[in-house]
């Protein structure tokens, strides 16, 4: 990310849709993708359990869309998978506010499917995976067409729309003074580059 303001746009736009192409994977691949989350995910590793099938937890983690704290936007079509599983005014606190959120507060709201004791969420993921492994592997493959397919028409249009304006904040004041603020362990002061 610190190189980010001097790579040119196309090198910026070129490492965003790398993310998106990970998410086009998850979605596309035919077996049911598991996330196991312990501690939390924040950003692109949000992203990353938000495109999955099934989503783990440990009681204790906590998921974040911390892009604004870094003068941001988000990518990885997070903005299209949080319209998709919870309401808009909690997407919106969560991309607009850019603080943590309980996996209980998800769970509560059927953003996930489990949340289990801390330290448990990868032996659960692997649980569900071997009951998932048990069964009629075709069916499971139609089935995750289905759903991925309505997800995929919002999703593509998000990570589309996502491309253009996160590759212009990488390299604007807000982003540096954000990454500068997170690498150099202080609050970002935002308000300063509008008083400049």
């Amino acid at each position: 990310l610190m190189n980010a303001p001097r790579m040119a746009e196309s090198e910026r736009r070129h490492h965003i849709a790398d993310l998106a192409a990970l998410v086009g994977a998850i979605l596309d691949c035919p077996r049911p993708v598991i996330a196991a989350v312990e501690g939390g995910a924040a950003g692109a590793g949000f992203s990353l359990a938000m495109a999955c099938d099934l989503i783990v937890v440990a009681r204790d983690a906590r998921f974040t869309a911390s892009y604004i704290n870094a003068g941001l936007i988000p990518d990885g079509g997070l903005t299209g998978s949080l319209l998709g599983a919870v309401p808009p005014a909690l997407a919106a606190e969560l991309c607009l506010g850019g603080q943590p959120v309980a996996a209980t507060r998800l769970h509560q709201i059927g953003a996930i499917n489990a949340v289990v004791p801390a330290g448990g969420a990868l032996a659960a993921a692997e649980a569900a995976a071997a009951q998932l492994a048990r069964g009629p592997a075709d069916s499971q493959a139609s089935i995750k067409r289905l759903i991925a397919g309505g997800r995929r028409q919002l999703l593509d249009r998000q990570l589309e729309a996502e491309i253009t304006p996160m590759a212009a904040a990488l390299a604007a004041p807000e982003a540096a003074e954000g990454i500068a603020a997170f690498l150099g362990k202080r609050s970002p002061d935002f308000a300063a580059l509008r008083r400049g």
